[in-house]
Parts: structure tokens; sequence; C-alpha cells
């Protein structure tokens, strides 16, 4: 079975296509490199799926790609294409294709065929890079800073000045990536995929199947009262650890775009009260319609539990737990499932399954309470996928949340 990177979208064949028959392939000819730089071009501010989606409309409007004839097109064959809407109809990209093209035969002529001058870089070896996941790859690197340098310097020798400007905006670690170098992720990526499915067993057997429970009933039980405590520690330890080149990355984000990420978590807390008094309403319904009194196991055994050891299970509730929770349900879950399956597939199965968990028997009554917490599921994946996978948005609306729950039942608690 053919082993794909964590970026191919498995819904889409031209993606899948894409990346098992030219993604890190050595490229020599010209004709196919410069559609490359095209659709590079193209790119900007879009996704690379975009432009494989509009590939074939774009072959036909440039005439295959011929390098000689996109430089001899004219502004009213550029302004016509304006119309079509199976491209990209971007003028500034558009009448670049032909500035690009013009420049490339520039190159052509100083070094004999564009291949010449950009394999000269490598020495005509393809570069193999350990990538363990493709989230983790360098905005830049040094070959294509040095490359990006020389582009320009051999575009602004052209006679025609105006032709410097479209080529070097290419975006030259990209070209690098798909063609000079094999930036496939590596066997690497294998080893953390058996940390994270033993992190996911882990979370199941403890806490979905009551495996702590069982582990507390053959302990001393000055032990047992805190076991679920010190595993969820060790997992949130273990969870952070197998993540922590993503919550690095993710963090710095954060500290770059403060504002936005206040603004996010706000509307996130909002959206999440939200979901909440309405699946609460939804769950008040049922309870009612089917003349069930009482609430659910688990909210019961945090209130009794927050009686004994307040601030004990605060810590753990508004901390710890969110944390575990993010970590299994999000930042792992839901991520891989979105690899094979659509987006809202995906949020609806996580959002049922961090449902489930907090059930504590297959009653009616359980399955009733646990319709709330599909709203906080739902809700939590929802923020996770409209802020590009940033964990720390649903962690701090989760952890928030849950502060505000304990707040309330401290003071009706007095």
């Amino acid at each position: 079975m053919t082993k794909r990177c964590g970026w191919v979208k498995m819904n889409n064949p031209l993606y899948v296509a894409y990346h098992d028959e030219e993604w890190g392939q050595p490229l020599h000819d010209d004709q196919a490199l410069f559609e490359l730089l095209c659709m590079e071009t193209y790119q900007a501010g879009l996704s690379w799926e975009t432009v494989l989606n509009k590939r074939q409309a774009f072959r036909e409007a440039f005439h295959g790609y011929q390098i000689q004839a996109v430089a001899e097109m004219t502004d009213a064959e550029l302004e016509a294409l304006l119309d079509n809407p199976d491209i990209i109809r971007n003028r500034a990209k558009i009448f670049a294709t032909r500035a690009n093209a013009q420049a490339f035969l520039q190159v052509q002529e100083n070094y004999g065929s564009f291949d010449s001058y950009l394999w000269s870089f490598v020495d005509r070896k393809t570069i193999v890079n350990d990538v363990p996941d493709y989230r983790e790859s360098p905005a830049k690197t040094a070959l294509s800073e040095k490359l990006s340098k020389n582009l320009k310097n051999v575009a602004s020798s052209s006679q025609d000045q105006s032709l410097s400007c479209p080529i070097c905006r290419l975006q030259v670690w990209l070209m690098t990536m798909r063609m000079l170098v094999n930036g496939r992720e590596s066997e690497m990526k294998s080893n953390k995929n058996k940390g994270i499915l033993i992190f996911a067993i882990l979370y199941t057997v403890l806490f979905v199947f009551d495996g702590d429970k069982l582990l507390a009933s053959v302990m001393p039980s000055a032990i047992a009262n805190y076991l679920q405590y010190l595993l969820y520690v060790v997992l949130a330890l273990y969870g952070s650890f197998l993540c922590k080149d993503r919550l690095i990355q993710q963090w710095n984000e954060i500290r770059k775009t403060k504002r936005k990420f206040f603004f996010g978590v706000l509307k996130g807390w909002l959206f999440l009260i939200l979901m909440t008094v309405a699946f609460d309403f939804i769950s008040g319904m049922l309870r009612q319609f089917l003349a069930l009194d009482g609430q659910g196991l688990n909210q019961s055994n945090i209130q009794s539990t927050f009686q004994e050891q307040p601030l004990l299970i605060a810590v753990f509730a508004c901390i710890i737990g969110p944390l575990v929770e993010e970590l299994f349900f999000r930042q792992l879950l839901l991520h891989y499932l979105q690899k094979k399956l659509s987006t809202w597939l995906s949020i609806l199965l996580v959002g049922l399954v961090f449902a489930l968990t907090h059930m504590h028997n297959v009653s009616l009554s359980e399955w009733i309470g646990a319709v709330v917490y599909l709203g906080g599921g739902l809700a939590f994946s929802i923020i996770y996928v409209k802020e590009k996978e940033n964990i720390y948005y649903p962690l701090v609306v989760h952890m928030i949340m849950n502060s505000l729950s304990f707040i309330s039942l401290a003071i009706s608690s007095m």
C-alpha cells in the first residue's frame, strides 16, 4: 500500500495522483518546469488543491504551457481569459504568466535551459530530507533563499526590467520542495504514530472503559483515591510530548497574534455557551417527554467529589482534564479523521465519541444526559477547525467553561 504524506486530501483523486506521481520527483523538462512555476504563482493566497482542480483548464488557456506561445500572447488574449470561469480569474496572475514566460526564455538564453540553471544549485542531485511531519517543515531554507536571490538577479538582468517582478514573486521554497527536494514524510512518522496509538489506547481503556477503576480495585486505598488524577497527569505529559512540536509552533503563532487569539477565544466561548444552552434545552425536553428525573451520573460524581476534594478536583477539571481531552479528541482523533473523512462528518463523529465518554452506563437517563456533552463536543471541534487546527483555542475555551462551572458549583454549595 502506498504511504502518503499527512497533507494529502484523500477524497480528491487529483491530489492523490499529484502526491504519488509528482511530489518530490526529479523534474527536468523545461515545459513541465514552466508549468510548475506558473502553478506556484496561481496558488498565492489560495490552496494547492484549488490550483490542482483548475490545472487542466489553465493548460488549455495557456497553449499547454508552450513557453514561446505564452510569451507572445497579446493583452487582448489575456484580458479574454478573465471571462473564463474554469481558471482563477485574477488579472495580476494571468498577466504574470506571460511575464514569467518571457523571463523564462531569458534564463534559457543565458544558461541553455532552465533545467540546467535550476539543478546546478544542487549539483543535479535530489536532496532527500527527513520530514517526520509536514507541519514541522521550515518556512524557508538556505537553498530556497539562495535560489530566490539568484532568480532576482537573473530576471533583473533582462532588457525588460518589468519582467523581474513576477518571476521573483514565485514561491521558491515550495518549488524546491516539490521538485529539487524529496520532502516526503519519513519513517520517523511511523514511530510517532505508534506513540499516538499508545496514547489513544491508554485513554480509551482507562477512561472510556473504566480501566482506572479496575486498577484502583487492586491497589491500596491510599493510592487508589488519587490514581485517576495520577493517570491524567501521566497522559497530559505523554500527550504533550507527542505533540510538542505542533504545540510549540501553535504557541508561537498565538504570541504573534495576541489580539486575534483573544477575540477568537471570546467568540469560541460565546459559541460554546450557545451550543450548550441549545443542547441542554433538547436534553431537558427529552427528559420531560420521557418522564425522567435527576441528572447524569457524570455531573453527580463531579459534585460529590467536589465536596470531598474541592481544590484537587478544580485543578484537574479546569486544567489537566481539558488538556488531556483536547489532545485526544481534537489534536489526535479529529485531526486524523479529517484525512479519511469529510470535515463535518469528522466533527460529528468526534462529538459523539466525546459525549459517549461522559456516560457511566447505558441507561436511558445517561443517554439523555450525553446530549449536553454532544453539544460541547461539537462546539470544541468546530472551534478547532475554524481556527486552523490550533488546539489552544478550544483548550482555553474548554478551561474557561469548566472554571465558570466550578465557580458556580462552589457558590451553590456555600
